[in-house]
């Protein structure tokens, strides 16, 4: 009889007769996932409503939740008699206690048959397993969302998951079924490639399944994996298995004498390599414009291709597959990549390709009074250097996720691809499209690229259902899915087909089928996460702490901050290395993480309020070892303060987010600053209507304008420009001062909402009858022309005003601003 509670994918719950019942909508199932997850133990009302609605419930929470609580168990118990104690869900002083036995709550069964499969003898073992491995049907407590608990729930269930597996290929090959072990064992080192173990099980079955060839080519496919991935070699298990392997050494075949012929059997098909690195389907298109390019590059002309589409729809494995294309040919290629994350510095992308071609990164000029040619100069004197590598031998750039790129690498790019058709050189980047945190400066690049007759705009559509059924046949022919029904249900996004692809195969290993229209799992989670959870808990406390810190480790502020002293951090710190999340490079000494990917992994684990306590320990030890004022370390100081603030006011922070600001501007980095001081504003109290904001919005708008956000700029002027009425009145100097600024030709073609641009055009009508300066009032005629011509105003009027500042701008024998409007 399946189990009452089913919590091992999306929620599904049997009433009392043992029908099938469907709890409701989002909300209901969420709290119906909550109690599941501690039946047999009081749940406060407060957590519950932190499960259900998160960290912003609703003001009517408590009174929704007593109303999910009564429908709910009218559902599981729809004969129940008596008072609230009694029954399916039971009511305490301080909250519910769901009453469930293990064997009625699929997570706990789970952890019975795996727990019995343990010290069962083979047979039975493999029958324990097998049921347990059927309850899973997709991802755990789902229904739960984004809980910042959610990974203490579900982890411990993932690695019990992975441990089934294992016992269940220990089963089969005890029981001498090793082809369907070697099977079961492909499958885990396809979802998990770095966790060696798992190479080793595949070794041993495919040797025991007769094919000694292909156990020894998997230990050298294991040691390239690890080598590329993490720069480790096999540790000294793996050695061993490979040395008896290649002795045949009789201990490996429990029952068989090594002199005994391995028994008759079909030859074995290769191994399929792991999906995503197989040969690209559905990309002949965009091959072929690459081939073309690389082509062109070998005759002396470069071109920039840009490939771009949706989040995973296979922009970087295309750049992958560009790259090996180009080193087939004797093309040397760089690859560099940008990060969506604020520790890293203006142009890394560049500094990354500088740094791999063996040239010096340019330094920036002393900005002086201008700035913006400071800033130009430099990006100028970068793709010089580039361009002039290329001269000596033909070049592939890759910039992966151009997406998060900041604003002066953007104009790197901006001047390469005007240089190109000169130059032996390609430049392929990858670009996120339909996503709405992209940053208007990466648009206004797109399109000042699309006038450059270097570029290549190179769209990646989803796979076609043709092209789903081509992948299906090659990696799980025999799941017996309906390319037409997973088509449907992934859009043809290639992230998602690939994990759905992954997860067939190991429902396909252990004999369980599945449809299309169950509701299936991404098929693992982090390598990063399983891995951490085999450290030492002294490792994890450091690494939660490092990972909050950024990509570098800075051993000072972590000895502060955990209180201990740097050989104590350093011996918390190895077996992290030998995991392979840590580096440590043997000449500097300095450590970091091995990819980005595992310290956002790690920094995704933990809940919001234990962030905003561990951003505080690091923002005190920051100030306590290298001062409050160190210039190079307030951009971390400023970012640990901000969420310490976690969405609360804080002076503190407010000064060193400003402090941040005015430093990135002063290093031509306008984008950062302009998050800075975003931020800043944050935290700064709604009622502080002080200068202080008004000034702090004028220098956001600067910001938001030298990075490309026109649009931006000029909400941010509107709201210096309310809160200076608001203030001081309309006759303000204030109220002027930002009016002007709208005056700006960069905004004339930038609208912005209908009750702004009215509060606007009031202040400009206002400010015009009061007494003014000629020059103040040209400039302000000509921003009220142009904000009318959005306000819907008559043209004649528009032309009048506009007519009316040109002439006393002449009369000041100077160049008018509203003269190009006319």
């Amino acid at each position: 009889m399946d189990p009452k509670f089913a919590v091992l994918g999306p929620v599904q719950v049997r009433d009392s007769a043992g029908r099938r019942v469907s709890v409701g909508g989002p909300r209901p199932r969420a709290l119906t996932c909550a109690l599941v997850a501690e039946a047999g133990r009081v749940v406060s009302v407060d957590r519950l409503i932190g499960r259900v609605w998160g960290d912003e419930p609703p003001p009517a929470a408590v009174g929704n939740l007593y109303a999910y609580v009564s429908q709910l168990r009218k559902l599981l118990d729809p004969d129940r008699k008596g008072n609230a104690a009694s029954g399916v869900i039971s009511t305490t002083g301080s909250g519910y206690l769901l009453h469930a036995t293990p064997a009625e709550v699929d997570a706990s069964l789970f952890e019975l048959l795996v727990e019995r499969a343990e010290s069962a003898p083979a047979a039975t073992a493999l029958e324990n397993v097998n049921r347990a491995l059927a309850l899973w049907r997709g991802d755990p407590y789902v229904d739960l969302g984004d809980s910042p608990d959610l990974a203490g729930l579900t982890q411990p269930l993932v690695e019990l998951r992975l441990r089934a597996f294992e016992l269940r290929i220990g089963a089969l090959l005890e029981l001498g079924r090793t082809a369907p072990a070697a099977t079961a064992a492909r499958t885990l080192v396809r979802e998990h490639p770095l966790r060696e173990p798992y190479w080793r099980h595949l070794m041993l079955a495919t040797y025991r399944d007769g094919h000694q060839a292909d156990a020894l080519a998997a230990y050298l496919e294991c040691r390239r994996v690890l080598d590329h991935e993490l720069g480790m070699s096999p540790d000294a298990d793996t050695e061993a298995l490979q040395t008896a392997i290649l002795r045949r050494d009789p201990t490996l075949r429990p029952g068989l004498p090594e002199a005994v012929a391995v028994r008759s059997s079909a030859p074995a098909r290769p191994a399929d390599p792991p999906v995503g690195l197989e040969q690209l389907i559905g990309r002949n298109t965009q091959l072929t414009r690459i081939q073309e390019a690389l082509q062109a590059m070998a005759a002396g002309t470069g071109w920039l291709m840009v490939l771009e589409g949706e989040a995973g729809i296979g922009k970087t494995r295309l750049a992958e597959a560009t790259r090996d294309l180009a080193e087939a040919q004797g093309i040397r290629t760089v690859w560099s990549s940008a990060m969506r994350d604020l520790a890293a510095p203006p142009l890394w992308p560049w500094e990354q390709v500088l740094r791999t071609l063996g040239l010096p990164a340019p330094t920036a000029e002393r900005p002086g009074d201008d700035p913006a040619a400071a800033r130009f100069r430099l990006c100028q004197r970068i793709a010089d250097a580039i361009l002039e590598a290329c001269r000596q031998q033909p070049l592939l750039i890759v910039l992966d996720d151009m997406q998060w790129a900041d604003a002066p690498s953007l104009h790197v790019l901006r001047l390469l691809a005007a240089q190109l058709n000169r130059h032996r050189c390609v430049v392929v980047t990858t670009r996120r499209t339909g996503d709405d945190t992209v940053d208007p400066a990466v648009e206004a690049t797109v399109g000042a690229l699309d006038r450059e007759h270097t570029v290549r705009r190179v769209p990646i559509p989803p796979l076609t259902p043709d092209q789903v059924g081509a992948l299906l046949d090659r990696y799980a022919s025999g799941a017996g899915v309906d390319p037409a029904g997973l088509h449907r249900r992934t859009g043809g996004n290639l992230f998602y087909l690939v994990e759905l692809v992954r997860f067939y195969q190991g429902r396909a290993a252990v004999g369980v089928g599945v449809a299309v229209g169950e509701e299936v799992p991404t098929s693992v989670q982090a390598v990063v996460e399983q891995r951490h959870d085999l450290l030492p808990e002294d490792t994890r406390q450091v690494l939660r702490l490092a990972a909050l810190g950024g990509q570098q480790l800075d051993l000072r502020v972590l000895a502060h901050a955990t209180r201990l002293d740097p050989a104590a951090v350093v011996a918390a710190l190895e077996p992290a290395q030998r995991s392979g999340l840590l580096r440590r490079d043997e000449e500097t000494l300095r450590w970091h993480f091995a990819h980005d990917i595992a310290r956002q992994a790690l920094v995704s684990r933990i809940g919001p309020s234990e962030r905003a306590r561990l951003h505080g320990v690091l923002a005190e030890s920051l100030e306590q070892v290298y001062g409050a004022d160190s210039a190079e370390h307030l951009d971390d100081l400023a970012q640990h303060l901000f969420h310490t603030a976690h969405g609360t006011t804080s002076e503190h922070a407010f000064l060193a987010c400003t402090r941040a600001a005015d430093q990135a501007r002063a290093w031509l980095a306008p984008d950062r600053a302009a998050r800075h001081r975003e931020r800043a504003l944050a935290v700064l109290p709604a009622a502080d209507q002080s200068d202080r904001r008004y000034r702090t919005l004028l220098a956001l708008s600067e910001e938001r304008g030298m990075a490309g956000d026109n649009g931006g700029s000029a909400t941010a002027i509107a709201d210096a420009l309310a809160l200076a009425r608001a203030g001081h009145g309309d006759e303000h100097e204030t109220v002027r001062e930002a009016a002007e600024r709208f005056a700006s030709v960069t905004l004339w073609t930038w609208q912005l909402p209908a009750p702004t641009e009215a509060m606007v055009i009031t202040a400009l009508r206002t400010l015009l009858a009061t007494p003014l300066s000629p020059a103040q009032r040209s400039t302000l005629l000509g921003a009220l022309a142009q904000r009318l011509t959005f306000g819907g105003e008559d043209r004649g009027e528009v032309e009048r005003l506009a007519r009316l500042g040109v002439e006393i701008a002449r009369e000041l024998s100077t160049t008018p601003r509203c003269a190009a409007r006319r």
